[in-house]
């Protein structure tokens, strides 16, 4: 080493330095005594960090039988395909259940051996170790990584991969639904908490803490029904609870059983073990009750409606993808440690994981929870992780720091699937400044998409506080916004027109005026499992994909440009199509002009190739989103007039540009599928489902604000409509309880989609459905429909063609 060879951490450029630490250099620098456990005396490799020994990671697949065959042939297809890229030094096992718990041996027989606990009960971990008579994987394979070799005395149930993957496939293969007789009125019973407790137990029994890693990936294709963690029981009677059974203390299984998988998460999380949760069901599955496992152990968590569709099996894949070197990008036992210069103090840290609880001089509060520490257990690290630290700023004593920085450092041990251990070191510097004094600076180097971030995700946080309902989160968001414009905005006393904001501010009032209108704040109409699946994404995503999620993204393509256009219904032109990404739903609209050159097949002809061009465009774009989020968003075309067209026509939520007095809602039965169901109070204490199959039912409603009190009924041509006239424009629930009311007069089913009920507005072809002289005033409503005139074509030196 000299001037001009130096180390690459006395480059400034060079903020991170990743290190992989041989077993002789974390002998020596941290002194542990490793321990020789194979006959040619090799060392068995240990966690620097916590004389962890590194043995190869743990795969456990937990499958749900209790689904059709169609499901449960796209589950083992995707197990699978994760056998086929998993390392053969891997060790892998299965359990299946339904209402028993089936866990099989992974040694190859002339039969297959299994093991079945009855679900009603969850055993004990001394229980599971008494009758499957297992021990510590370690006393059972010689150590040496990449070529396990096993014992007489080695562990049956979890096997290398390079040994029982045929087994395995064959079991796979002859896997088929318990098919167990179930009265039509009841559900199939599911011992989901016996299953997951099973297999904890089974990991904490071979792999307890320091010893490894391990996932369990479970495949749930309903709620658990029978045995501990039950969130309903099997009568259909009985619901499964909303928010608004969650508000009123109306769930009788709720608190033991968030209690039991809280439970559950914390014993996986202390070991090192990861839970990941596939839930694939039209129904609730129970994932409110099972958020503990992504809060504290890190896994994964993806909700859709089937195992076939595309949004299980696309994102079940990139859980196992490869980096350049060809590894999975999967990292275990990681642990974060923070330290900083003498002039700042961690304040809060909010984070999909769990402290260490430790903590050290650079803590700035009193209390030691999840929010005051320097330090964070990570059982799974991927690239996508990432954590949101708060620093405060102490001037205890005067600083010597002329140049007015602080340093941070980030420490980060982690071990490869490879299980060779790695340390990351990163080192960054900072500029403080006084708001006060400095002003300016601070209106400099604002990142105002980062603090709407971490403001919704803080909100959040407080969200999952006792006592804490949808109003104190609103008012949380308010004052935090309304301090922001005490003292960077530009205004003058009572007189709103005046109010400026700077331009690295101006976005930030947009992005809270989203948020408060967003599924994560706004729980009508959502589940909730799916609002713990939306809360579960945004604390994990980065800040790009989070603002799409507070903010979706709305473009605009027609044969001119391509433009990014305002959340508002006057975006929708009759030849333009629309890109509307939310996140969780990516869509193509497209105007009745679109649709009518695409019937006469325009784009198919040379002289109109910039249709075909116009036409491809939004296509790529979706190509391109779909590829980069790591969770395989629900993809629909759509056009006016048919059912996915309630998604574009809720823009007018959010719009700020145009004022309806109109809301139609359009249900037919051929969307149930994408609808959740509500069941409504009919008759004597009992619930009633009319289920809409046998023929399609449609109903409209119609709320008009400044109307009468007059509820007419009236009848269409393919069903039955209603339309309700109010002079009330109270909140939500009043309408909401207001259509209950309506459903059970006339013994409806009602179904509601995925939406609040005053964004759907100005459903096309409305008039087509319902044949009433009372939408003649409507917006929208009653417009005939012309032939849509031809596009301009294509000049033969390339231009356009104008008339």
């Amino acid at each position: 080493m000299n001037e001009n060879h130096k180390p690459a951490e006395l480059y400034p450029k060079y903020n991170t330095i990743e290190y992989t630490l041989s077993n002789q250099q974390q002998q020596q620098q941290l002194g542990n005594i490793s321990r020789t456990t194979s006959a040619t005396g090799y060392t068995a490799p240990r966690d620097g960090n916590n004389g962890q020994l590194n043995l190869p990671p743990v795969f456990l697949f937990v499958v749900d039988t209790q689904v059709d065959m169609e499901e449960l042939t796209a589950i083992k297809e995707s197990i699978s395909m994760s056998l086929s890229i998993l390392p053969p030094q891997a060790l892998v096992g299965l359990i299946t259940f339904d209402r028993d718990v089936t866990i099989y041996v992974m040694v190859n027989t002339l039969l297959i051996d299994t093991y079945i606990f009855h679900g009603l009960t969850a055993p004990s971990t001394k229980t599971i170790q008494r009758h499957l008579q297992v021990e510590l994987l370690m006393t059972g394979m010689t150590q040496t990584y990449g070529q396990v070799t096993p014992s007489p005395t080695g562990n049956k149930f979890l096997r290398p991969l390079i040994e029982c993957e045929m087994y395995l496939q064959e079991i796979l293969l002859g896997l088929e639904p318990k098919n167990r007789p179930v009265h039509k009125d009841k559900r199939p019973l599911r011992a989901s908490g016996t299953a997951l407790s099973i297999a904890i137990s089974l990991l904490e029994l071979c792999y307890p803490k320091n010893t490894g890693s391990g996932r369990v990936f479970t495949f749930l294709g309903g709620p658990c029904s029978y045995g501990p963690g039950m969130v309903v029981d099997d009568d259909l009677i009985n619901s499964i609870r909303s928010h608004h059974d969650i508000d009123t203390n109306n769930c009788p299984y709720l608190k033991k059983t968030t209690r039991f998988y809280e439970n559950l998460a914390k014993s996986a999380c202390g070991n090192g073990h990861v839970v990941d949760l596939f839930a694939c069901s039209v129904n609730q599955v129970g994932l409110y009750e099972m958020k503990s496992f992504a809060k504290y152990t890190g896994g994964h968590m993806v909700m859709c409606e089937a195992f076939n569709s595309p949004q299980f099996i696309t994102s079940y894949q990139r859980l196992f993808s490869l980096d350049e070197q060809g590894n999975l990008e999967m990292a275990f036992n990681a642990t974060v440690e923070v330290k900083t210069s003498r002039e700042l103090k961690v304040d809060n840290v909010l984070s999909p994981f769990v402290s260490c609880n430790e903590s050290s001089h650079i803590v700035a509060g009193f209390e030691l929870n999840d929010k005051y520490i320097n330090m964070l257990t990570i059982p799974c690290l991927t690239p996508r992780t990432n954590i949101y630290m708060n620093f405060e700023v102490v001037a205890s004593e005067p600083s010597t720091n002329q140049d007015n920085k602080c340093y941070i450092q980030f420490i980060t041990h982690y071990q490869q699937l490879s299980g060779s251990p790695k340390v990351r070191v990163t080192t960054v510097s900072r500029g403080m400044a006084d708001p006060q004094r400095e002003n300016g600076i601070v209106l400099r180097y604002f990142d105002q998409e980062t603090a709407a971030v971490l403001t919704a995700r803080m909100a959040l946080d407080k969200s999952e506080e006792a006592f804490i309902d949808e109003s104190d989160v609103l008012r949380y968001v308010d004052r935090k916004l309304i301090r922001l414009s005490e003292r960077f905005a530009i205004f003058s006393n009572n007189d709103r027109e005046t109010c400026v904001f700077q331009d690295s501010f101006s976005l930030y009032p947009q992005f809270m005026f989203h948020f408060r209108r967003s599924q994560f704040i706004q729980l009508f109409n959502n589940s909730p499992d799916q609002t713990t699946f939306y809360k579960c994404m945004l604390n994990r995503e980065n800040v790009t994909e989070c603002l799409t999620m507070i903010q979706p993204v709305l473009r605009r393509y027609s044969i001119s440009s391509t433009e990014a256009v305002l959340l508002d219904t006057l975006s929708i032109q009759p030849d333009c199509l629309l890109l509307l990404d939310t996140y969780f739903v990516v869509l193509i609209y497209s105007g009745k002009t679109i649709v009518a050159w695409k019937e006469e097949k325009y784009h198919e002809r040379n002289e109109y190739a910039h249709i075909k061009e116009l036409l491809n465009r939004p296509i790529q774009d979706v190509q391109e989103i779909l590829s980069q989020r790591s969770i395989y968003p629900q993809y629909t075309e759509t056009q006016e007039g048919v059912a996915a067209v309630r998604y574009p026509s809720c823009l007018a939520c959010t719009g700020t540009e145009s004022t309806y007095t109109h809301t139609y809602i359009l249900f037919k039965s051929e969307m149930m599928s994408s609808f959740y169901p509500v069941q409504i109070n009919i008759g004597k204490g009992h619930n009633t489902c009319h289920q809409l199959q046998k023929h399609t039912l449609w109903v409209a409603v119609s709320v008009l604000l400044r109307g009468t009190s007059r509820v007419p009924m009236f009848t269409a041509e393919d069903g039955v409509g209603v339309r309700l006239l109010s002079s009330s424009s109270a909140h939500h629930k009043y309408y909401n309880g207001l259509l209950l009311k309506l459903c059970h007069t006339f013994h409806l089913f009602f179904l509601f989609g995925t939406l609040e009920l005053n964004m759907f507005t100005q459903v096309p072809r409305f008039n087509e459905c319902i044949r009433s002289s009372w939408c003649e005033d409507a917006v929208g409503v009653g417009a005939r429909e012309s032939s849509a005139p031809p596009p301009e074509p294509l000049s033969p030196q390339g231009g356009w063609c104008w008339a």
